[in-house]
């Protein structure tokens, strides 16, 4: 898995019980029911129709900003001009996107966190003991993510306010320095009218990010402080998210990582999945059990999830790419391969495999496994071991490679059980 979900390592953690909370019955023996086809995820008509009028006032906007000039051109010339105004306003919300995670980095640093990443659209600055070094990364549906450690956790205690609202805090000054610059330059003429337009967006960004709501299903910065300030439990797992996630990026071995999932009963961990640090704790707990080779009770654990509804977009595709591996490496034939592997997770694989180092895992896994096609196997073991020197996550590779070990070793198991498999008698 990726980021959400980070990949990671086998070891021989004993399971745990958090403090005061039952631990669930161990499902590795429940039966799994290969033939049901999982629900294909659906898109949300509200985030498209957000977009959509979005990218509408975007448009109107930038026409807004030179009309007097583009209403006396030619079509084809002013067609043109407007095409030219309205990349410069996407431009400059992309920038204003940048300066939004700078102003996370700025108070972050200022409050004692440490920075570990910092990434706008593909490139990320990631930082390693021996330095800092640009890797190529990327989340699907985020244009950018500053990734800092925490510092020390006294009794769930750490700040965490200004840090959480660095961003929403950083786009309410650019806006009021925008609007003072549209005052002082004038509003009758392009570059005062383009002030303006910078300083409405970064208003508008600053809302979008402070007014606590979730988008397309996942909480905003507004809604993660509002939930650190709900009580200690809520805080402690802001706290443990972001070492899990600093620690994993620089290094560490999945076995050398605490284990605040188990912390929890998954009955509690899918009650609060709702927000997206109680889900990264979901996904490192079914991390931890394919670590463990409890393939079975990992496949309970993400059907689980996936049934649970209302799952972005983005982690309803990771989870069934993670039920489909385990899935070929409980029993790889058509009857309970087929039914994972839909049309609509190819589509996603297919588009995300060249920045995700676990889809080229998942793929070695698909070919080596169920179609015996070593060529295509290779292929994106070679891919993989390519795509690592531009990946940041290096606890992550770790893991991924260890994988790739065990596909490799059950791959051998099963050439070896066919070739001494007797022959059937035929009378």
């Amino acid at each position: 898995m990726e980021v959400m979900k980070m990949n990671l390592k086998p070891s021989n953690k004993a399971e745990q019980t958090g403090k005061g909370l039952k631990e669930p019955e161990n499902k590795a023996d429940q039966k799994i029911n290969p033939g049901k086809r999982p629900a294909e995820p659906q898109r949300s008509a509200g985030a498209i129709a957000f977009y959509l009028v979005l990218g509408g006032c975007l448009g109107l906007l930038g026409g807004w900003i030179d009309y007097e000039r583009l209403l006396n051109l030619p079509l084809l010339p002013a067609l043109g001009g407007y095409f030219v105004l309205v990349a410069a306003v996407v431009l400059a919300y992309l920038v204003l996107i940048l300066l939004h995670e700078v102003g996370h980095c700025l108070l972050g640093l200022l409050t004692g966190y440490r920075l570990v990443s910092f990434r706008f659209l593909h490139l990320t600055l990631a930082r390693y003991p021996d330095g800092f070094r640009l890797k190529y990364y990327s989340i699907p549906g985020t244009a950018g993510q500053c990734l800092m450690a925490p510092p020390p956790s006294r009794e769930n205690r750490f700040p965490y306010r200004l840090y959480l609202a660095g961003g929403v805090l950083m786009n309410l000054v650019l806006g009021g320095v925008l609007f003072l610059l549209a005052q002082y330059v004038g509003l009758d003429i392009p570059r005062g009218r383009f002030f303006l337009v910078t300083g409405i967006l970064s208003l508008y960004m600053a809302l979008e990010n402070g007014i606590p709501m979730k988008l397309s299903g996942i909480g905003n910065d507004g809604h993660d402080l509002m939930q650190a300030g709900i009580g200690e439990t809520h805080r402690k797992v802001i706290w443990d998210v972001l070492n899990l996630n600093a620690r994993l990026q620089q290094g560490t071995r999945f076995q050398d990582l605490p284990s605040p999932w188990l912390d929890y009963s998954e009955a509690e961990l899918l009650q609060g999945m709702e927000d997206k640090g109680f889900l990264s704790l979901l996904n490192f707990r079914v991390m931890d059990r394919i670590d463990r080779e409890e393939y079975s009770a990992a496949a309970s654990l993400i059907d689980s999830i996936l049934n649970q509804g209302g799952l972005l977009l983005y982690y309803q595709y990771e989870m069934q790419c993670e039920r489909l591996f385990v899935q070929l490496m409980l029993d790889p034939v058509p009857e309970t391969v087929d039914p994972f592997y839909t049309g609509e997770l190819k589509n996603y694989i297919d588009r995300t495999q060249g920045q995700m180092i676990g889809k080229r895992r998942l793929m070695a896994a698909y070919h080596m496994l169920y179609t015996k096609n070593e060529a295509e196997a290779m292929r994106h073991r070679a891919a993989f071991k390519d795509q690592c020197r531009r990946y940041p996550i290096l606890g992550e590779i770790e893991w991924e490679r260890q994988l790739l070990d065990r596909i490799r070793i059950k791959a051998e198991a099963d050439q070896d059980t066919a070739a001494h498999r007797p022959m059937p008698i035929i009378e």
